[in-house]
């Protein structure tokens, strides 16, 4: 994974045991805003986010080893899109991955951002539990140019002491 911004990140280490929004959203920009495209005005009425040059991922990341009673819980999420930041109606853009029971840390679900969506103004995150009785886990979610190719622990270096 390359480099991350700040304002692409939409949770960052979220400790989530019952059903939530991510902790922050994004404002994609000037959703039904008047447009001057030389004086013919017209009105963005979505936001072309998936359909680009470089693709976007949506990536989660357990952060600490989710946890219950059963083993038996699971944990949804998905990015939703909305016109007002209360996500008063907020529509489903995708899901990004269900985390099983006792996922453990470095444990991580990516997708690429779909470009047949009218994003609105507004994206966010929201995870639901089913099954179980969640009691551990928390989580980073970003927005970003690079799919995930690092996993942590596998691929590390580790470099023999030299002698003199």
């Amino acid at each position: 994974m390359g480099y991350t911004d700040a304002q692409n990140l939409l949770a960052e280490a979220q400790a989530v045991t019952a059903a939530a929004a991510t902790t922050d959203y994004i404002n994609l920009g000037p959703y039904g805003a008047q447009i001057d495209v030389d004086a013919g005005i017209n009105t963005n009425t979505s936001i072309n986010l998936g359909n680009s040059a470089k693709a976007l991922y949506c990536v989660v990341t357990c952060m600490t080893t989710m946890d219950d009673t059963g083993d038996d819980s699971t944990l949804e999420f998905k990015l939703q899109t909305d016109d007002n930041t209360s996500f008063s109606s907020p529509a489903d853009v995708i899901v990004v991955g269900t985390f099983p029971a006792t996922s453990p840390a470095g444990t991580r679900y990516w997708k690429q951002l779909p470009a047949d969506v009218d994003y609105q103004q507004y994206l966010r995150g929201y995870f639901t539990p089913s099954g179980g009785n969640l009691s551990a886990g928390a989580f980073t979610v970003e927005i970003t140019l690079d799919a995930p190719k690092w996993k942590p622990g596998v691929q590390a270096r580790s470099y023999s002491q030299g002698t003199a």
